[in-house]
């Protein structure tokens, strides 16, 4: 990143009403391919946060991974050096939930306390009850997954595989 365009980052944040609280790098994609968000998360009341937009950072499209040119993503490797250096220098913390590799669902600064470890990776992710939950026989139901026509006892321990585009997850719950 140009020092330029890191300098408008700064003036981005020190514009901003409120107190930053933290940098962070989340993942999100089109049919373009991956890229990487930088928002600053800026503390505007007792319990009123905002997320604000920086930047995004795209090195390429999904070709690459067909090509084999990935991983390293460059995209993590550009946020993880511009968040750090940000947090740094505005001493707040710097959350990047998915360094190695693209992954849309890991959670916010804000709900990073929701969240919960994926069995396979360790990697911090929000669960969803998305098609693969289907494909492997969960239903989601008011509040609790659903096997067939019986709810699945919350104290029961069931472990399924959640296949994405780029990474695989296993749940326990």
């Amino acid at each position: 990143m140009e020092e330029s365009e890191y300098k408008e980052i700064l003036k981005i944040i020190s514009d901003a009403e409120g107190i930053p609280v933290c940098i962070q790098a989340l993942w999100d994609g089109d049919t373009s391919g991956w890229f990487l968000v930088l928002s600053a998360v800026i503390k505007k009341g007792v319990e009123n946060y905002d997320a604000l937009y920086l930047t995004k950072i795209s090195k390429g499209g999904d070709i690459r991974l067909f090509k084999g040119e990935v991983p390293p993503w460059p995209e993590a490797v550009v946020g993880n050096e511009v968040g750090n250096k940000l947090a740094r220098e505005l001493e707040v913390d710097f959350f990047f939930p998915s360094p190695e590799e693209p992954d849309d669902d890991c959670p916010t600064w804000l709900n990073r306390k929701s969240a919960i470890n994926c069995v396979g990776c360790n990697k911090l992710i929000i669960p969803s009850w998305s098609k693969y939950q289907r494909l492997a026989g969960l239903e989601y139901s008011n509040e609790y997954p659903k096997r067939g026509n019986e709810s699945i006892d919350f104290l029961e321990r069931f472990e399924y595989t959640i296949i994405y585009p780029v990474t695989v997850h296993k749940l326990t719950i």
